[in-house]
């Protein structure tokens, strides 16, 4: 017969399990390549940090995403002009997690493609939880098309 000490074992190893799973939530295919550009886009790539959780791109106030996670690439479509860019928390961490980020603008021509690189550089991390330091930077394409390989498209 076995020991409740056992039974509670494996009931946590199996949460644990769970929990983990959430963090490899699935994304798309490797990045090898971009299409052309048809009209303007904002490209926000997140190297493999060692960061588990995931945050919310904001372009001009407003959330166009929020799944920003480490090794993840994700292209947004703009109008011509001058924007805002920077990441906040998700709903699911408010409260839990605190993130900051600079803000940065980016201008984007008429046809053209910016890339925006996050760089997670600090964090104090709790279990699930923590505070979080993002750095922004707009890269140039060749850089971020070479920093970007082996990274994948976020749904």
């Amino acid at each position: 017969m076995r020991s409740f000490a056992g039974w509670l074992e494996r009931l946590l190893l199996v949460a644990a399990a769970a929990l983990l799973a959430g963090c490899a939530a699935p994304m798309g295919a490797v990045v090898e390549s971009l299409p052309p550009v048809k009209e303007q886009e904002i490209v926000f790539y997140r190297p493999k940090d060692g960061g588990g959780l995931y945050f919310a791109a904001v372009i001009d106030g407003s959330t166009v995403s929020t799944s920003v996670k480490a090794g993840s690439v994700q292209v947004f479509q703009v109008q011509s002009g001058s924007h805002v860019v920077t990441l906040k928390e998700t709903p699911a961490w408010t409260g839990s997690a605190v993130v900051t980020a600079n803000q940065l603008r980016v201008d984007v021509p008429a046809g053209q493609r910016r890339f925006v690189r996050v760089d997670l550089a600090r964090a104090t991390i709790r279990t699930y939880t923590g505070n979080w330091t993002f750095r922004l930077h707009e890269v140039p394409e060749q850089e971020a098309m070479q920093e970007m390989r082996g990274l994948r498209f976020a749904f």
